[in-house]
């Protein structure tokens, strides 16, 4: 609890945008901005709370799809991680490397997690390497899509799959291996272009760890007001 939360000013706090979704910024982008701004980029646990368990979203809904501020690194089903987890960009063919911490070396199916502020990209020749001061990790990371529990910490789904109708059930949008920001939705574009406000709730509670970071994203904040 932080000294504002024990004086009673506010409980969290607050979200606002830094990119609106359209045109929307790549990863590397969305993080340099980020970090410009002296801002961080609110984590996916924090867009579980005003999507999934509010109606906070609509506050901030001209922001459309987001980069979260929750880096997730995970290899192929079944792999066992060595000192890195890499993932090369189809579209631009940047390499993103994670290093991995020696004592998660030589476990399989699991994700490692590093957060905003506490994670950057340095560059490294042509490759893109994640700098973190801290990395979690989420255990039983489920090796195909569906509906799952998300993890008490981050809201990374884990574990076995449950119904669609649990309240507390996230959707897992994984690729084969994959390095980069967790994304999050919350609208759909109409057959006409224009924005749908009002799509069901599961699509609120969906967790994208599947996008190219080239792919152009919002970037909402977390900032505290008086």
């Amino acid at each position: 609890m932080n000294t504002l939360q024990r004086k009673g000013i506010v409980k969290e706090p607050n979200l606002s945008v830094l990119v609106k979704g359209l045109p929307g910024v790549p990863m590397d982008e969305a993080l340099a901005k980020a970090c410009e701004a002296d801002a961080t980029l609110a984590p996916n646990s924090r867009f579980s709370r005003a999507l999934a368990r509010s109606e906070e979203w609509q506050s901030i809904r001209e922001r459309i799809a987001c980069w979260t501020g929750t880096m997730v690194a995970y290899e192929k089903p079944g792999v066992k991680i060595g000192r890195d987890i890499d993932y090369t960009d189809p579209i631009t063919r940047t390499r993103y490397v994670f290093e991995v911490p020696g004592n998660y070396r030589g476990m399989a199916d699991v994700a490692l997690v590093a957060e905003h502020p506490c994670v950057e990209l340095g560059q490294d020749g042509k490759d893109l390497i994640v700098i973190a001061t801290s990395i979690g990790i989420v255990e039983r990371f489920p090796a195909s899509e569906g509906w799952y529990l998300g993890d008490p910490k981050y809201d990374i789904p884990s574990g076995v799959g449950t119904d669609i109708k649990n309240p507390n059930a996230r959707r897992l949008c994984r690729g084969e291996k994959r390095v980069g920001l967790a994304v999050r939705i919350y609208d759909s574009l109409t057959q006409d272009g224009n924005f749908d406000f009002t799509v069901l709730d599961d699509v609120r509670r969906y967790i994208y760890l599947n996008d190219k970071p080239s792919i152009c994203y919002g970037a909402i904040i977390e900032t505290v007001r008086f």
